[in-house]
Protein backbone atom coordinates (compact mmCIF):
# COMPACT_ATOMS: atom_id res chain seq x y z
CA UNK A 1 0.00 0.00 0.00
CA UNK A 2 1.33 3.59 -0.88
CA UNK A 3 1.10 6.21 1.78
CA UNK A 4 0.93 10.23 0.37
CA UNK A 5 3.11 11.84 2.84
CA UNK A 6 1.77 15.03 1.73
CA UNK A 7 -1.30 14.69 3.55
CA UNK A 8 -1.54 15.21 7.18
CA UNK A 9 -4.38 13.53 9.40
CA UNK A 10 -7.11 15.98 9.70
CA UNK A 11 -7.33 16.23 13.55
CA UNK A 12 -3.42 16.60 14.25
CA UNK A 13 -2.87 20.01 15.25
CA UNK A 14 -0.76 22.85 12.76
CA UNK A 15 2.99 22.92 12.76
CA UNK A 16 4.33 25.08 15.06
CA UNK A 17 6.37 26.80 12.04
CA UNK A 18 3.13 27.72 10.16
CA UNK A 19 1.28 28.70 13.37
CA UNK A 20 4.29 30.68 14.36
CA UNK A 21 4.30 32.17 10.51
CA UNK A 22 0.57 33.26 10.03
CA UNK A 23 -0.78 33.80 13.36
CA UNK A 24 -1.35 37.59 13.68
CA UNK A 25 -4.05 38.12 16.02
CA UNK A 26 -3.30 35.84 18.86
CA UNK A 27 -2.25 38.40 21.96
CA UNK A 28 0.99 38.18 23.30
CA UNK A 29 3.13 38.84 26.06
CA UNK A 30 5.45 41.92 25.89
CA UNK A 31 8.22 42.01 23.85
CA UNK A 32 7.36 37.98 23.43
CA UNK A 33 9.97 37.14 25.71
CA UNK A 34 7.56 34.04 26.84
CA UNK A 35 9.24 31.14 25.74
CA UNK A 36 7.24 28.89 22.94
CA UNK A 37 7.69 25.49 24.46
CA UNK A 38 8.48 25.14 28.53
CA UNK A 39 9.35 21.61 27.76
CA UNK A 40 11.85 19.60 26.44
CA UNK A 41 10.99 18.09 22.97
CA UNK A 42 10.78 14.82 24.25
CA UNK A 43 7.90 15.68 26.61
CA UNK A 44 4.65 16.71 25.83
CA UNK A 45 4.79 20.00 24.31
CA UNK A 46 1.94 23.00 23.49
CA UNK A 47 1.72 25.32 20.80
CA UNK A 48 0.42 28.95 21.45
CA UNK A 49 -2.40 29.14 19.02
CA UNK A 50 -6.56 29.10 19.39
CA UNK A 51 -7.38 25.83 18.99
CA UNK A 52 -10.09 23.17 21.00
CA UNK A 53 -9.38 21.21 23.51
CA UNK A 54 -9.82 17.37 22.38
CA UNK A 55 -12.20 14.94 24.34
CA UNK A 56 -10.07 12.05 23.18
CA UNK A 57 -7.41 10.38 25.50
CA UNK A 58 -7.66 9.11 28.87
CA UNK A 59 -9.41 12.41 30.32
CA UNK A 60 -12.23 14.53 28.92
CA UNK A 61 -11.70 17.81 28.32
CA UNK A 62 -14.11 20.74 27.25
CA UNK A 63 -13.90 21.87 24.01
CA UNK A 64 -12.93 25.78 24.67
CA UNK A 65 -11.14 28.24 22.41
CA UNK A 66 -8.17 29.18 24.09
CA UNK A 67 -4.31 29.80 23.60
CA UNK A 68 -2.76 26.71 24.61
CA UNK A 69 -3.38 23.68 22.81
CA UNK A 70 -2.87 20.10 24.63
CA UNK A 71 -2.03 16.97 23.18
CA UNK A 72 -4.96 14.41 22.89
CA UNK A 73 -3.36 11.65 23.97
CA UNK A 74 -1.39 12.40 27.40
CA UNK A 75 -1.29 11.47 30.58
CA UNK A 76 -2.49 12.91 33.77
CA UNK A 77 1.13 12.98 34.82
CA UNK A 78 2.13 14.55 31.17
CA UNK A 79 -0.85 17.00 31.41
CA UNK A 80 0.64 18.14 34.94
CA UNK A 81 4.09 18.30 33.73
CA UNK A 82 2.77 20.13 30.60
CA UNK A 83 0.93 22.79 33.14
CA UNK A 84 4.30 22.90 35.40
CA UNK A 85 6.26 24.16 32.77
CA UNK A 86 3.82 27.00 31.60
CA UNK A 87 3.60 28.20 34.78
CA UNK A 88 7.35 28.58 34.95
CA UNK A 89 7.50 30.18 31.95
CA UNK A 90 4.57 32.85 32.41
CA UNK A 91 6.41 33.95 35.86
CA UNK A 92 10.09 34.37 34.54
CA UNK A 93 8.30 37.33 32.73
CA UNK A 94 8.72 40.39 34.39
CA UNK A 95 6.00 42.58 32.88
CA UNK A 96 3.38 39.56 31.67
CA UNK A 97 -0.08 40.44 30.18
CA UNK A 98 -2.53 40.34 32.81
CA UNK A 99 -5.40 39.20 30.13
CA UNK A 100 -2.89 36.90 28.62
CA UNK A 101 -2.58 35.36 31.45
CA UNK A 102 -5.68 34.89 32.47
CA UNK A 103 -6.40 33.21 29.18
CA UNK A 104 -3.37 30.82 29.54
CA UNK A 105 -4.83 29.90 33.24
CA UNK A 106 -8.05 29.20 32.59
CA UNK A 107 -6.92 26.97 29.76
CA UNK A 108 -4.80 24.95 32.26
CA UNK A 109 -7.51 25.00 34.94
CA UNK A 110 -9.99 23.35 32.41
CA UNK A 111 -7.11 21.08 30.79
CA UNK A 112 -6.14 19.77 34.92
CA UNK A 113 -10.29 19.40 35.44
CA UNK A 114 -10.61 17.01 32.55
CA UNK A 115 -7.67 14.96 34.10
CA UNK A 116 -8.99 14.88 38.22
CA UNK A 117 -6.28 17.80 38.72
CA UNK A 118 -6.53 20.49 40.76
CA UNK A 119 -4.96 24.13 39.25
CA UNK A 120 -4.62 25.45 42.66
CA UNK A 121 -3.12 22.47 44.12
CA UNK A 122 -0.43 22.26 41.14
CA UNK A 123 0.45 26.12 41.78
CA UNK A 124 1.35 25.54 45.84
CA UNK A 125 3.64 22.44 44.72
CA UNK A 126 7.18 24.24 45.22
CA UNK A 127 8.02 23.16 41.68
CA UNK A 128 10.29 26.37 40.84
CA UNK A 129 13.57 26.24 42.62
CA UNK A 130 12.03 24.84 45.51
CA UNK A 131 9.46 27.50 45.66
CA UNK A 132 6.22 28.25 44.53
CA UNK A 133 5.18 29.82 41.41
CA UNK A 134 3.30 33.32 43.30
CA UNK A 135 6.75 33.67 45.18
CA UNK A 136 8.26 33.63 41.47
CA UNK A 137 6.10 36.28 40.48
CA UNK A 138 6.68 38.54 43.43
CA UNK A 139 10.15 38.15 42.88
CA UNK A 140 10.06 38.88 39.61
CA UNK A 141 7.67 41.63 39.31
CA UNK A 142 8.45 45.26 38.90
CA UNK A 143 7.37 47.81 41.56
CA UNK A 144 4.79 49.75 41.51
CA UNK A 145 4.85 53.27 39.91
CA UNK A 146 1.42 54.61 41.11
CA UNK A 147 -1.35 54.14 43.42
CA UNK A 148 -3.43 52.25 40.64
CA UNK A 149 -1.98 48.93 41.68
CA UNK A 150 -2.75 49.41 45.48
CA UNK A 151 -6.83 50.20 43.75
CA UNK A 152 -6.99 47.56 42.28
CA UNK A 153 -5.31 46.97 39.13
CA UNK A 154 -5.22 43.78 37.64
CA UNK A 155 -1.25 42.06 36.89
CA UNK A 156 0.04 38.50 36.72
CA UNK A 157 0.37 38.63 40.04
CA UNK A 158 -3.23 38.70 40.99
CA UNK A 159 -4.50 36.62 38.41
CA UNK A 160 -1.97 34.05 39.04
CA UNK A 161 -3.51 34.61 42.72
CA UNK A 162 -6.71 33.98 41.76
CA UNK A 163 -6.27 30.78 40.35
CA UNK A 164 -4.13 29.57 43.70
CA UNK A 165 -6.58 30.63 46.45
CA UNK A 166 -8.05 29.30 48.83
CA UNK A 167 -4.28 29.03 50.17
CA UNK A 168 -2.43 27.33 52.77
CA UNK A 169 -0.70 29.10 56.08
CA UNK A 170 2.37 27.95 54.36
CA UNK A 171 2.06 29.65 51.32
CA UNK A 172 0.69 32.31 52.74
CA UNK A 173 4.45 32.62 54.73
CA UNK A 174 6.27 32.35 51.69
CA UNK A 175 3.85 35.23 50.12
CA UNK A 176 4.90 37.10 52.76
CA UNK A 177 8.27 36.01 52.83
CA UNK A 178 8.81 36.96 49.00
CA UNK A 179 7.18 40.96 49.73
CA UNK A 180 10.02 41.03 53.00
CA UNK A 181 12.69 40.24 50.59
CA UNK A 182 11.59 43.15 47.84
CA UNK A 183 10.56 45.14 50.90
CA UNK A 184 7.79 46.03 49.29
CA UNK A 185 5.03 47.53 51.27
CA UNK A 186 2.98 48.92 48.83
CA UNK A 187 2.45 45.46 47.43
CA UNK A 188 2.25 43.85 50.60
CA UNK A 189 -0.74 46.39 51.85
CA UNK A 190 -2.54 45.56 48.25
CA UNK A 191 -2.51 42.17 49.35
CA UNK A 192 -3.53 42.38 52.73
CA UNK A 193 -6.70 44.02 51.04
CA UNK A 194 -7.21 40.88 48.84
CA UNK A 195 -9.25 38.09 50.10
CA UNK A 196 -7.43 35.77 48.56
CA UNK A 197 -4.67 36.37 50.96
CA UNK A 198 -5.77 37.78 53.95
CA UNK A 199 -9.60 36.54 54.13
CA UNK A 200 -11.28 37.78 57.64
CA UNK A 201 -12.02 35.14 60.15
CA UNK A 202 -15.50 34.25 61.13
CA UNK A 203 -16.17 36.38 63.76
CA UNK A 204 -14.88 39.35 61.86
CA UNK A 205 -17.16 38.37 58.89
CA UNK A 206 -19.96 38.23 60.81
CA UNK A 207 -19.19 41.61 62.23
CA UNK A 208 -17.81 43.67 59.68
CA UNK A 209 -19.94 42.21 56.98
CA UNK A 210 -16.95 41.82 54.52
CA UNK A 211 -14.72 39.49 53.20
CA UNK A 212 -10.99 41.27 53.64
CA UNK A 213 -9.22 43.07 56.18
CA UNK A 214 -10.48 46.60 55.66
CA UNK A 215 -7.41 48.33 57.92
CA UNK A 216 -5.58 51.08 56.42
CA UNK A 217 -1.20 50.86 56.90
CA UNK A 218 1.08 53.52 55.40
CA UNK A 219 4.83 53.68 56.04
CA UNK A 220 7.33 56.27 55.86
CA UNK A 221 10.99 55.16 56.34
CA UNK A 222 13.08 58.23 57.36
CA UNK A 223 15.97 59.15 56.13
CA UNK A 224 19.44 58.38 58.13
CA UNK A 225 21.29 55.67 59.67
CA UNK A 226 19.18 54.74 62.78
CA UNK A 227 16.11 52.90 60.62
CA UNK A 228 14.05 55.22 61.46
CA UNK A 229 10.25 54.65 60.21
CA UNK A 230 6.79 55.75 60.95
CA UNK A 231 3.72 53.49 60.55
CA UNK A 232 0.43 55.11 60.22
CA UNK A 233 -3.03 53.33 60.91
CA UNK A 234 -6.78 53.13 60.59
CA UNK A 235 -8.75 49.68 62.45
CA UNK A 236 -12.50 50.18 61.95
CA UNK A 237 -14.65 49.34 64.41
CA UNK A 238 -12.17 49.32 66.67
CA UNK A 239 -14.07 48.19 70.05
CA UNK A 240 -16.29 46.56 68.57
CA UNK A 241 -13.64 43.59 67.28
CA UNK A 242 -11.61 43.54 70.25
CA UNK A 243 -14.37 42.95 72.56
CA UNK A 244 -15.88 39.96 70.42
CA UNK A 245 -12.01 38.66 69.15
CA UNK A 246 -10.04 39.88 71.90
CA UNK A 247 -7.49 40.76 69.16
CA UNK A 248 -7.11 43.22 66.92
CA UNK A 249 -3.69 43.78 64.66
CA UNK A 250 -1.72 45.39 61.56
CA UNK A 251 0.93 43.83 59.52
CA UNK A 252 3.29 45.67 57.67
CA UNK A 253 7.26 45.47 56.18
CA UNK A 254 8.94 48.42 57.12
CA UNK A 255 13.29 48.24 56.87
CA UNK A 256 13.30 44.79 55.65
CA UNK A 257 11.35 43.69 58.26
CA UNK A 258 8.02 42.27 58.80
CA UNK A 259 6.08 43.63 61.94
CA UNK A 260 2.77 43.12 63.66
CA UNK A 261 1.14 45.88 65.85
CA UNK A 262 -1.72 44.30 68.13
CA UNK A 263 -3.74 45.70 70.57
CA UNK A 264 -5.23 42.23 72.84
CA UNK A 265 -6.58 41.30 75.93
CA UNK A 266 -4.37 39.65 78.48
CA UNK A 267 -4.73 36.30 79.06
CA UNK A 268 -4.33 33.87 82.57
CA UNK A 269 -1.43 32.32 81.25
CA UNK A 270 0.34 35.74 80.42
CA UNK A 271 -0.51 36.52 83.82
CA UNK A 272 0.53 33.54 85.59
CA UNK A 273 4.12 34.69 83.52
CA UNK A 274 4.53 38.28 85.13
CA UNK A 275 2.11 39.67 82.79
CA UNK A 276 -0.87 42.12 83.33
CA UNK A 277 -3.78 40.76 84.83
CA UNK A 278 -6.12 38.54 83.34
CA UNK A 279 -8.50 40.81 80.95
CA UNK A 280 -6.27 43.98 80.82
CA UNK A 281 -6.07 45.56 77.27
CA UNK A 282 -2.20 45.81 76.22
CA UNK A 283 -0.52 47.08 73.07
CA UNK A 284 2.10 44.76 71.89
CA UNK A 285 4.80 44.85 68.60
CA UNK A 286 6.64 41.70 67.86
CA UNK A 287 8.56 40.76 64.98
CA UNK A 288 7.08 38.24 62.27
CA UNK A 289 8.73 35.03 60.04
CA UNK A 290 12.05 35.27 58.29
CA UNK A 291 12.75 39.32 60.29
CA UNK A 292 16.28 39.56 62.09
CA UNK A 293 16.45 40.60 65.25
CA UNK A 294 16.92 44.45 66.23
CA UNK A 295 16.38 46.82 69.18
CA UNK A 296 13.78 48.88 69.13
CA UNK A 297 13.22 52.43 70.48
CA UNK A 298 9.34 53.64 69.49
CA UNK A 299 6.08 55.25 70.48
CA UNK A 300 2.21 54.96 69.82
CA UNK A 301 0.60 58.20 69.40
CA UNK A 302 -2.92 58.32 69.57
CA UNK A 303 -4.56 61.49 68.97
CA UNK A 304 -7.65 63.12 70.32
CA UNK A 305 -10.26 63.03 67.34
CA UNK A 306 -13.56 64.74 69.31
CA UNK A 307 -12.81 67.92 68.00
CA UNK A 308 -12.06 66.72 64.07
CA UNK A 309 -16.09 66.37 63.94
CA UNK A 310 -18.34 69.44 64.64
CA UNK A 311 -21.47 68.50 65.17
CA UNK A 312 -23.90 71.19 66.79
CA UNK A 313 -26.31 69.98 69.11
CA UNK A 314 -29.85 70.60 68.20
CA UNK A 315 -32.97 71.96 70.14
CA UNK A 316 -35.62 69.19 70.38
CA UNK A 317 -38.26 72.25 69.82
CA UNK A 318 -37.06 74.76 66.93
CA UNK A 319 -34.76 72.34 65.51
CA UNK A 320 -32.21 75.18 65.33
CA UNK A 321 -28.79 74.39 66.36
CA UNK A 322 -27.90 75.55 69.55
CA UNK A 323 -24.19 76.15 71.56
CA UNK A 324 -23.54 74.72 75.00
CA UNK A 325 -21.40 76.69 77.30
CA UNK A 326 -18.28 74.76 78.38
CA UNK A 327 -19.54 76.40 82.23
CA UNK A 328 -22.51 74.31 81.55
CA UNK A 329 -23.51 72.02 84.83
CA UNK A 330 -22.81 69.26 83.07
CA UNK A 331 -19.03 70.56 82.55
CA UNK A 332 -17.68 68.53 85.32
CA UNK A 333 -19.02 65.24 84.48
CA UNK A 334 -18.77 65.10 80.65
CA UNK A 335 -15.57 67.90 80.43
CA UNK A 336 -15.82 70.50 78.05
CA UNK A 337 -15.04 69.78 74.27
CA UNK A 338 -11.52 71.47 73.88
CA UNK A 339 -9.09 68.74 72.41
CA UNK A 340 -7.51 66.56 75.13
CA UNK A 341 -3.84 66.02 74.87
CA UNK A 342 -2.21 62.91 73.05
CA UNK A 343 -1.89 59.76 74.12
CA UNK A 344 1.63 58.79 74.16
CA UNK A 345 2.74 54.98 74.63
CA UNK A 346 6.54 54.10 74.97
CA UNK A 347 7.59 51.10 73.70
CA UNK A 348 11.18 49.92 74.38
CA UNK A 349 12.87 46.64 74.23
CA UNK A 350 15.41 45.76 77.00
CA UNK A 351 16.94 42.88 74.75
CA UNK A 352 17.09 42.60 71.41
CA UNK A 353 13.62 41.68 69.83
CA UNK A 354 13.27 38.84 67.81
CA UNK A 355 10.40 36.33 65.91
CA UNK A 356 8.62 33.67 68.11
CA UNK A 357 9.72 31.34 65.41
CA UNK A 358 13.04 31.84 66.68
CA UNK A 359 14.32 29.91 69.95
CA UNK A 360 14.26 32.17 72.55
CA UNK A 361 17.78 33.36 74.13
CA UNK A 362 18.59 34.61 77.23
CA UNK A 363 19.45 37.95 75.49
CA UNK A 364 16.65 38.32 72.97
CA UNK A 365 12.95 39.15 73.54
CA UNK A 366 10.10 38.16 71.21
CA UNK A 367 7.22 41.12 72.11
CA UNK A 368 7.54 44.63 73.81
CA UNK A 369 4.02 44.66 75.18
CA UNK A 370 2.97 47.62 77.28
CA UNK A 371 -0.32 47.64 79.61
CA UNK A 372 -2.71 50.18 78.29
CA UNK A 373 -3.81 50.95 82.13
CA UNK A 374 0.10 51.89 82.77
CA UNK A 375 -0.16 54.82 80.40
CA UNK A 376 -2.06 57.86 81.22
CA UNK A 377 -5.46 58.09 79.25
CA UNK A 378 -4.68 54.97 77.20
CA UNK A 379 -7.33 53.36 79.10
CA UNK A 380 -9.72 55.49 77.75
CA UNK A 381 -10.01 53.77 73.84
CA UNK A 382 -11.72 50.88 76.11
CA UNK A 383 -14.74 52.75 76.71
CA UNK A 384 -17.92 53.28 74.28
CA UNK A 385 -17.57 57.30 73.28
CA UNK A 386 -14.04 57.97 74.11
CA UNK A 387 -12.70 61.24 72.32
CA UNK A 388 -9.62 58.90 71.14
CA UNK A 389 -12.45 56.72 69.16
CA UNK A 390 -13.46 58.36 65.42
CA UNK A 391 -17.39 58.77 64.96
CA UNK A 392 -17.24 55.76 62.64
CA UNK A 393 -16.00 53.83 65.68
CA UNK A 394 -12.08 53.60 64.15
CA UNK A 395 -9.05 53.72 65.74
CA UNK A 396 -6.22 55.48 63.96
CA UNK A 397 -3.02 56.37 65.59
CA UNK A 398 0.88 56.41 64.83
CA UNK A 399 4.10 54.55 66.09
CA UNK A 400 7.14 55.96 65.42
CA UNK A 401 9.82 53.79 65.57
CA UNK A 402 14.08 53.53 65.66
CA UNK A 403 16.15 50.39 65.39
CA UNK A 404 18.49 51.39 68.36
CA UNK A 405 18.96 50.69 71.45
CA UNK A 406 16.50 52.81 73.89
CA UNK A 407 18.48 55.79 75.38
CA UNK A 408 16.35 57.41 77.61
CA UNK A 409 12.46 58.78 77.08
CA UNK A 410 13.97 61.08 74.45
CA UNK A 411 10.24 62.80 73.29
CA UNK A 412 10.65 62.46 69.23
CA UNK A 413 11.57 58.97 67.79
CA UNK A 414 12.33 59.99 64.58
CA UNK A 415 13.71 63.18 64.50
Amino acid sequence: MIVDKSKEPEDAPPAYAAINSGSSGSTSFNDNKLPHSPLPVSEPTISPTPSSFSSKGKGKVPAVSSWWSFGTSQTAREIRITVLGIVRDLVKVKSGNAVAAQSILESCAEACSGYSLSLSSLLQEKSIESHTPLYWAIINRLPDKSDDAINGTSDLLTTLLSYTAPLSPDILAEVRQACLITDDQLLFQRLRLSPEFASLSGTDEMLLGEVMIPDDVTVENMLGDDGAFAVNFRIPHFQKRMRVSNEVGVEFIARGRLWRLALDVASKRRSRHGGPPPGSWCIVLSLMENSPPTWVDSRLIIQDVSSDVNTPEIDPLSGEPVSISPLSIFSGILGDRSKKAAIIIRMQSKLELCPSANRPHHNRQTKIFVPLDSVPLASSIQHAGSSYIGADESLSGKLEARLKKPQGDAECIIC
